[in-house]
């Protein structure tokens, strides 16, 4: 008679605990779900503010070469005047704080502007900060980019025929069928570069990092690749 009740207290017990874990569990769960909703949330929200700042950025820096432009004489100036070190400073600026996308933005506005040209290039991008930079298809022909930073930037199809690239850093950029025809690539640092089916036809090659480039399909000559300072694990 005893033992029945004391089983049923028994069980009754383990059921409350097991009842207890369960309701334990799922409002810890609920309260790691949250967690990690609200995480993402000010995640999104950081990454929503941040693209705004950049376009904000774009906008302002579009709004003041225009005025350099429209007020102030820019593309008429001579090399000395003040208002191309403005306007070489603002670009110079910017490129560093953007993204992929808008730092091309910025090189199709000054291309279309006339501020980098073939012949009395008013804005030169000597140094320049276009790390990553979606430069597909873009018309560079002439630019002066001696020391730019042009690492991992995407120029599949891009023209860049008779620019000067001195001694800049192209390392993991991807080349796929650009034009480098007449391009001064001394001294430049092309390792992990893509140049498949890059147009390399009197391309000063000199002193260059070619180590581990994709070389397969372009037109490179034994003699350039001789004149590289480094052509180790190079495909070709």
């Amino acid at each position: 008679l005893l033992i029945v009740p004391v089983a049923l207290a028994v069980v009754a017990f383990l059921f409350n605990l097991a009842t207890s874990s369960t309701e334990q569990a799922n409002t810890q769960k609920r309260y790691e779900n949250d967690q990690q909703i609200s995480e993402q949330r000010y995640k999104n929200d950081q990454e929503i503010a941040a693209d705004k700042q950049k376009e904000d950025l774009l906008q302002t820096y579009f709004d003041r070469m225009s005025d350099l432009l429209l007020n102030h004489n820019l593309r008429s100036s001579d090399p000395k005047d003040e208002v191309r070190n403005i306007a070489r400073s603002r670009t110079l600026t910017v490129l560093s704080r953007l993204d992929a996308n808008r730092k091309g933005s910025v090189l199709q506005f000054l291309r279309e502007s006339d501020l980098i040209k073939k012949k009395g290039t008013i804005i030169n991008l000597e140094d320049s900060d276009l790390s990553g930079a979606d430069l597909r298809d873009a018309n560079l022909v002439f630019t002066y980019m001696s020391g730019a930073n042009l690492s991992g930037a995407l120029l599949q199809g891009a023209d860049m025929s008779s620019a000067n690239l001195w001694n800049a850093d192209l390392s993991r950029a991807d080349l796929y069928e650009s034009d480098l025809i007449h391009t001064n690539l001394i001294y430049t640092n092309l390792s992990g570069a893509n140049l498949y089916k890059t147009n390399l036809t009197n391309t000063k090659l000199s002193g260059k990092d070619l180590s581990g480039a994709n070389l397969r399909g372009s037109n490179i000559t034994q003699e350039q690749i001789s004149s590289a300072k480094s052509s180790k694990d190079a495909i070709l």
